[in-house]
């Protein structure tokens, strides 16, 4: 099977021919895959592969091995091991500070560790949509939906400690 290489724009990069998944339940998910180029590919921050109808993007600037030179061997560029994340690599990047959803008046330090009562569910969604807009912009922007018709547990101290968004979304449990 082939897999394609693209873009921010859409745009056909590469391809690749062999990669890997790694992925465990509620954890990183992954793909890497090695791939050898007659000329060097310029990969950027931002590129993807759909893999199995998910988009695993590429979020560094890949190391290159130059083998010979400009188009005298199909694995003249070498490019090892490329890692492309999930988009819960995001929430796994993302801190989660001390920030309120828009400016409520509620007091916000914007420190790693703190505590504060959430009176339902929506407190700590507001949280996490709070410390997501704070990285993610645009068309970047996260939503976060709450289906709260299981919710039976209100007015909760909740109680953060060098938590990022993935971990403060555990805390709904």
């Amino acid at each position: 099977m082939i897999w394609k290489v693209y873009n921010k724009d859409g745009i056909e990069r590469c391809e690749i021919h062999k990669l890997e998944y790694s992925g465990t339940f509620m954890g990183e998910k992954f793909i890497t895959a090695s791939i050898r180029s007659p000329h060097p590919i310029e990969f950027a921050i931002g590129d993807y592969v759909i893999y199995r109808g998910e988009q695993f993007t590429l979020n560094y600037d890949p190391s290159i091995i130059k083998n010979a030179g400009l188009n005298k061997a199909g694995d003249a560029f070498i490019y090892e091991n490329i890692k492309f994340n999930s988009y819960s690599d995001e929430l796994i990047r993302c801190q989660f500070l001390d920030y309120v959803l828009n400016d409520n008046l509620i007091h916000f330090s914007s420190l790693p560790s703190f505590g504060f009562h959430a009176l339902t569910i929506h407190d700590l969604a507001d949280r996490i949509k709070a410390n997501l807009d704070r990285v993610y912009t645009g068309d970047r922007a996260w939503t976060v939906n709450v289906n709260d018709s299981n919710i039976t547990v209100n007015n909760v101290f909740i109680t953060a400690d060098r938590l990022n968004v993935w971990g403060a979304l555990a805390l709904v449990s």
